[in-house]
């Protein structure tokens, strides 16, 4: 997160917009306006109305205590099981596959595989999209517009998975946001 806070200290914008921040901050700690609204609400968290509501919120409901939810809770409890078994057993058996192993060299991969993956990905989306608008008459306006879009997008990606652009803030901002996702 530093990293991606130092790519927007050189920004003069950036710069302006926190000075004022900060500055409204300030004003607000040593401002009547705290104190009174500080006040108001330790009135009104000694009040009867906020214990009434405060003690309806924190009540047991009362589906808990039926018949029915007790049996849906222990069918999610089996599955729940279940499914925790299925993942400690098929974790041992994948543990030494190359599927799993060309999952995490692509999770494990730089940023611009990631780019040509996603544009391939979208491009695909679209072009399945204008397929069924011809095959299938669809005409939908707005679903011409999502097959453009996903189009664009996919073009986009692809080509800034090819082109290096190291000087760019905006492709130095995207791989940190890649990153932190990460």
């Amino acid at each position: 997160m530093n990293s991606l806070l130092n790519v927007f200290k050189g920004s003069k914008v950036i710069e302006v917009l926190l000075n004022i921040v900060k500055a409204f901050e300030i004003s607000y700690e040593n401002s009547r306006l705290k104190i009174n609204l500080g006040k108001i609400s330790n009135i009104y968290c000694q009040s009867v109305f906020y214990k009434k509501i405060q003690s309806y919120a924190n009540k047991r409901p009362f589906y808990r205590n039926s018949f029915i939810y007790k049996i849906i809770m222990f069918f999610v409890g089996l599955i729940d099981r279940f499914c925790g078994f299925l993942n400690k057993f098929l974790g041992a058996i994948l543990s030494g596959s190359l599927i799993k192993k060309g999952v995490e060299k692509f999770f494990k991969s730089g940023c611009e595989d990631k780019l040509f993956v996603l544009g391939v990905f979208s491009t695909s989306l679209s072009i399945g999209n204008f397929l069924a608008i011809i095959f299938l008459n669809i005409s939908s306006i707005f679903s011409l517009i999502v097959a453009l879009f996903m189009l664009v997008l996919g073009v986009v990606l692809i080509i800034l998975s090819f082109v290096n652009l190291e000087d760019s803030k905006f492709v130095l901002v995207f791989r940190k946001f890649i990153e932190l996702i990460r």
